[in-house]
């Protein structure tokens, strides 16, 4: 989505008066010759909620009201008070950037919905609620008691918080919020012991109407989409052209993707088809990616039974037959050694290219990279060692550039080797494949331990004309305009994260906005 040649910035329509126009029209200019330049950092200002109470502020993380406050609801519904996770810290999935509203998703199960951010004023204006939050959890003692006279269950109960993925779909009269859900759980006790966790139901996708502004039109989804999933519904990826919805459950328990249809009637949206993925046991599945040109889904799997993805998988899947076509293995060079990547993020970018955010799942000493793979063949194209251990990444067209979420990464670049140092990884795409041009890293920025969630957005500047007045046109392929405003949106934990036994992120929490700066 391009737009502009020289002047305004425009997040909207804009009106004003010629004088003002030709100031912003300097300011614009400024702003976007600092863009240009290499080094990024702390761009705009932390996200926070919009609304100030007694105390101090209620921030997006999960920092309560002070106890003596008579208001419940000081933000006046919108954004509630939100609840301490069992580890005190974000609980976290999938961040989306719709352009055509510029509001920025955010799936936040501490607070049982997906969060909505402004990303022009940078504040918090509303939530799609109705997700079924955190759920209880259980992991059998080590040693396992034997005998077991409690009767402890064997097996882990996981997997069930929600939401998780979410994708927004803006296309023509179509305008949805998407969201993978969990499934209500409870514990089960011997007197005040927890012997296991049982789940009532199966996960459910949500679908909520949004409005001209990005906002739900209702309190409550518009389309509640039952599953067979005895787990949580994971990430997905919206195809325009066959108006499908990839979403995959990645739990043991359950290994398949649905394809479901996208309509504007509640009775159209349904499964379509379902592929199982029995060779990703132990492994799960991960983010998939869309890419109109080649009318394929790409999909992350970070390893499977089969030898061809035992370092990882990108699964590319026909939506007209409704297949998994190929299997490209996920394997990248540094020097002359080949590096398992075990894929989690995926993002498309230039060129029918996908970055392969490569996890932190291989053992201790296992170096960590990131992949630039060809879409439309599986080549290898690059292999970064100086970014690695991501979940989420993202591509921003709007300054040509990848974001990773690297919550996994260290100090030595290698698996559970040397401290952590979760960063934000930011690699420049380029303008070629090859040589001078080629993608190239830019740098990483530290960030905290459950920021595995990224996403990037933009604002458009337009063209003025001899009497200072704004003309913007966001249609795609418009050359004759560009972007401005790229900033990348990271949540961040509130509490201190050690790093060492002598270094200390204090960090104050919300969503941090990161950019290039001067």
């Amino acid at each position: 989505m391009k737009i502009r040649r020289q002047t305004l910035i425009s997040f909207g329509a804009i009106f004003l008066t010629s004088t003002m126009l030709l100031t912003n029209a300097r300011l614009a200019r400024a702003d976007s010759d600092a863009d240009d330049a290499a080094n990024f950092g702390v761009k705009g200002n932390r996200i926070t909620s919009n609304c100030v109470i007694t105390g101090g502020v209620l921030t997006i993380p999960q920092i309560p009201p002070p106890p003596t406050l008579t208001n419940p609801a000081p933000c006046g519904g919108l954004v509630t008070t939100l609840d301490k996770s069992p580890s005190s810290r974000w609980s976290v999935d999938i961040s989306w950037f719709d352009p055509i509203t510029e509001k920025l998703y955010m799936a936040d199960r501490n607070n049982n919905g997906v969060d909505i951010i402004d990303a022009k004023t940078e504040t918090v204006v509303g939530i799609a609620r109705g997700t079924v939050g955190i759920q209880p959890t259980y992991t059998p003692p080590s040693p396992f008691p034997n005998p077991n006279p409690l009767g402890f269950a064997k097996v882990a109960v996981a997997n069930n918080s929600g939401p998780n993925g979410i994708v927004v779909v803006n296309n023509g009269s179509i305008h949805q919020l998407w969201i993978g859900d969990g499934v209500k759980c409870q514990n089960v006790l011997n007197g005040t012991t927890i012997i296991n966790v049982t789940c009532a139901g199966t996960s459910n996708v949500l679908v909520y109407n949004l409005d001209a502004k990005g906002l739900p039109t209702t309190s409550t989804p518009f389309v509640t989409l039952s599953s067979t999933g005895l787990r949580r519904a994971d990430e997905l990826a919206y195809d325009p052209d066959d108006q499908l919805i990839l979403m995959a459950w990645d739990d043991d328990l359950d290994l398949f993707i649905n394809l479901i249809s996208v309509s504007n009637t509640a009775g159209n949206i349904k499964v379509v088809k379902k592929i199982a993925l029995p060779e990703a046991d132990g492994c799960g599945i991960e983010q998939p990616v869309y890419d109109s040109k080649s009318n394929r889904f790409y999909l992350a799997v970070p390893c499977t039974s089969d030898p061809i993805g035992a370092n990882g998988a990108i699964y590319v899947i026909n939506p007209k037959t409704q297949k998994v076509e190929i299997i490209y293995p996920t394997v990248g060079k540094v020097g002359n050694v080949d590096v398992p990547c075990f894929p989690h993020g995926l993002a498309l970018g230039p060129r029918q290219n996908l970055l392969l955010g490569c996890s932190g799942d291989g053992t201790a000493g296992t170096q960590m990279i990131s992949i630039i793979m060809k879409a439309t063949t599986g080549k290898v194209l690059q292999t970064f060692n100086q970014l690695g251990g991501s979940d989420e990444v993202y591509y921003n067209k709007g300054d040509n550039t990848y974001f990773l979420a690297m919550s996994s990464w260290t100090s030595s670049g290698k698996t559970a080797t040397g401290n952590p140092t979760p960063s934000l990884g930011i690699i420049d795409a380029g303008s070629s494949d090859t040589g001078n041009e080629a993608p190239e890293w830019i740098q990483n920025i530290l960030t905290t331990r459950t920021s595995h969630s990224v996403a990037a957005g933009y604002g458009f500047r337009c063209d003025n004309d001899d009497h200072g007045r704004s003309h913007c046109d966001r249609r795609e392929g418009n050359e004759g305009n560009d972007v401005v405003r790229k900033h990348a949106f990271v949540p961040l934990t509130t509490i201190p994260i050690p790093l060492s036994s002598t270094a200390t992120i204090n960090e104050q929490g919300g969503i941090g906005v990161y950019g290039r700066v001067r």
